[in-house]
């Protein structure tokens, strides 16, 4: 749902910080939290190698980035064709822009590929991945060979570095590793003594906290804002780790469709939103909202079906052809 609180206009600067942005930010917690939680898992195989982690997160990555990236090109050709040529994102339209994006260089030094400004996004949480993956699977066998351990660190590290000064999303990166402390802070039964109502209640707290915090600050990425939402976060999950109830089975069928194709959404959204409003329909705002909603969902579903929806059964196929472990 994040592309679509591009409607929601009153919260917006200068009354509040863009709400979409203020989702990315939870986007990116609960990456780290993931991905903690994922490596955690995995590493208890301690056959488990980098080499492996990569080709879990190429697979899981590319097989829904490449389509996106033939899906704009055909979203902004029609955005060519229908406005006579008029098209404010010819200079990021281009053979450059997209080898750029392909190799996940367009958080920094290029730009993210025509309409599809969320491709950003990915560009960092990219190097993000390596860089974490990378340290984690290789920090007990570093000494061995600490030049190269250290080099490729480095290499992947560069972005995420350059995040914390320059471009959009300054801060971003820390907000991810907070979700990575969140994880560790759970996993430790450090809060296993606080009362579940206790939890809720600060969770609710340390909640107002952070949306006070956004009110005055206008900082969405900002690290008081991240630091408040993780605890927010930190509290919840531990007060639903009381709880052994089972969800319905209907409702994990909704849930399971729907994260079925969520990562082909947000990367097929704009594109669609760009070129429907570039149209001036007669339509009311309302209209706008539920016309991009279905087109869009519509179009992510489709797209998943051949590509997110297979990447299991791609990543298995890798495995077996690359059997060796890549080790520092």
């Amino acid at each position: 749902l994040n592309g679509y609180f591009h409607f929601v206009n009153w919260l917006a600067p200068p009354v509040f910080p863009f709400i979409q942005n203020i989702a990315v930010s939870g986007f990116f917690l609960l990456s780290g939290f993931l991905i903690s939680y994922s490596l955690s898992q995995k590493t208890n195989n301690k056959a488990y190698s980098f080499k492996e982690y990569f080709l879990d997160r190429l697979v899981r990555i590319y097989i829904v980035f490449i389509p996106a990236l033939i899906f704009t090109i055909i979203i902004d050709l029609m955005h060519l064709y229908f406005n006579q040529g008029i098209y404010r994102f010819i200079n990021a339209f281009n053979l450059k822009t997209f080898f750029t994006n392909l190799l996940m260089l367009q958080y920094f030094p290029s730009i993210p590929f025509g309409s599809n400004r969320p491709f950003w996004v990915l560009g960092l949480l990219w190097w993000l991945y390596l860089a974490y993956g990378w340290w984690w699977l290789n920090r007990r066998s570093w000494r061995q060979r600490p030049i190269f351990f250290i080099s490729i660190l480095l290499a992947f590290s560069i972005i995420p570095l350059v995040s914390l000064f320059h471009g959009r999303g300054q801060g971003l990166a820390l907000v991810w590793l907070l979700g990575v402390f969140t994880f560790y802070l759970l996993k430790s039964h450090f809060l296993s003594r606080i009362k579940p109502l206790s939890s809720l209640f600060l969770a609710g707290f340390c909640f107002c906290i952070s949306l006070t915090n956004l009110f005055f600050t206008k900082s969405e990425f900002g690290l008081p804002f991240g630091i408040f939402l993780a605890l927010s976060f930190l509290f919840l999950l531990n007060n639903l780790q009381s709880y052994q109830q089972q969800m319905a089975l209907p409702i994990k069928k909704v849930f399971r469709i729907f994260s079925g194709y969520s990562f082909t959404l947000y990367l097929t959204h704009y594109p669609i939103i760009v070129l429907l409003l570039s149209l001036h329909l007669s339509l009311e705002p309302y209209q706008y909202f539920f016309l991009l909603f279905i087109i869009s969902n519509l179009c992510a579903y489709l797209i998943a079906q051949i590509t997110e929806m297979k990447t299991q059964s791609l990543k298995n196929t890798l495995k077996y052809l690359c059997c060796d472990t890549i080790k520092p």
